[in-house]
């Protein structure tokens, strides 16, 4: 399955569009899950995936969900 595709910090950077010291970071603060493999961290992309849809907002004037306006 796609979702349980494991990358590394360089892979799941560039697949977020983020710098690798962004993804560190995101990681330290709890934003971001990571699987720890010795010293090194690895990613599940479903994981990714989740991380990026509770980003994403609705533009300017769009109802959002709630029925509030964005």
């Amino acid at each position: 399955m796609d979702a349980d595709r494991i990358m590394n910090a360089w892979e799941a950077a560039e697949y977020l569009r983020l710098t690798t010291g962004a993804l560190y970071m995101a990681c330290a603060r709890g934003q971001l899950p990571a699987i720890r493999w010795g010293r090194r961290l690895r990613f599940r992309k479903g994981d990714l995936d989740r991380f990026l849809g509770e980003r994403t907002t609705a533009p300017a004037g769009t109802p959002a969900p709630n029925g509030r306006k964005g």
